[in-house]
């Protein structure tokens, strides 16, 4: 989809059985990325300050940078092979899926407009459970 200038603002590409790493690093009017359900091993994203809706769910990804996506909202990686995910420099974050992939830590304590987050197991949801409860306090947990 186009922007103004003729400028790429949204990929759809979900389920179009793309494999191997794709590299969108420097679309810097990228507002929208869906490309769920394929085979992708790596996405890069850096440079691509104006996206504000990622979704690479159902994918084969082992890590993901969305460090220089400052104006990212919505964040959708649910069901890859992600073990780390920083996203304290993402405090426009409103929705967070992690569902699915093997996390051991990570620190939503610079995500304050976050409403709606899936953690990435049962275990997660006992242990953020148990710290809302006990605490007002910005969320920042290990499982180890």
């Amino acid at each position: 989809m186009g922007g103004p200038g003729g400028r790429l603002t949204a990929i759809i590409w979900n389920d179009k059985y793309l494999a191997g790493d794709l590299d969108l690093s420097g679309f810097d009017s990228l507002r929208v990325l869906r490309c769920q359900v394929n085979n992708l091993t790596s996405l890069l994203l850096t440079r691509d300050s104006a996206l504000v809706h990622v979704d690479c769910y159902d994918n084969l990804l082992t890590r993901m940078d969305i460090t220089t996506n400052v104006n990212l909202q919505h964040f959708c990686c649910r069901y890859n092979r992600i073990a780390t995910l920083d996203v304290t420099r993402n405090p426009r974050l409103t929705f967070l899926c992690l569902s699915g992939n093997p996390f051991t830590r990570f620190d939503l304590s610079n995500n304050p407009l976050l409403t709606e987050f899936t953690p990435p197991n049962a275990v997660w949801r006992r242990l953020i459970s148990r710290v809302i409860r006990s605490s007002n306090s910005s969320l920042c947990a290990a499982t180890n």
